[in-house]
């Protein structure tokens, strides 16, 4: 069993270990509990945008590319977690992300996000929208997160 270092203050509890224990919810039972709502996977709900950038994006996944670049990035740290993260998403209103420098915690979580919502066809409907200090941060991690998405800058990534 995993030893943990905790804060509590004011109702928050902060884990310092990525096992499953610390991406579960421990939510008071007698605390209202807000539910995340799961879009539904039938296409008659989709807009036709939502349908367009689903086709678009599956094109795409097949492209030699675009499978290069998967591989690469599957080689980082934050994969591992990609499919926990997305879950983890799905389940709460609010997370916060820490990892250490270069995990990639701009660059890879945006594509999880993004991914999976061009997958069920609810591209339209996301915004995700990563700070940086400086502005020639900005422009890196875009271009960067551009390139990873073999897409030019303007289309779905941008700053």
């Amino acid at each position: 069993m995993a030893e943990y270092r905790t804060k509590e203050s004011e109702g928050s509890k902060e884990l310092d270990d990525w096992d499953d224990e610390s991406w579960e919810s421990n939510n008071d039972p007698n605390e209202e509990q807000i539910t995340y709502i799961e879009h539904g996977n039938r296409a008659d709900k989709l807009t036709p945008l939502g349908k367009q950038m689903r086709n678009d994006f599956m094109k795409k996944n097949l492209s030699s590319r675009y499978q290069k670049m998967k591989q690469i990035r599957a080689n980082l740290p934050m994969y591992v977690y990609r499919e926990k993260l997305l879950q983890t998403i799905k389940k709460n209103p609010v997370i916060v992300l820490c990892a250490e420098t270069g995990a990639g915690k701009t660059t890879q979580c945006s594509q999880y996000i993004l991914e999976d919502e061009f997958e069920r066809g609810y591209g339209d409907k996301i915004s995700i929208i990563c700070t940086q200090p400086r502005r020639i941060s900005a422009l890196s991690v875009a271009e960067r997160v551009a390139e990873e998405m073999d897409e030019r800058i303007g289309k779905h990534v941008g700053y």
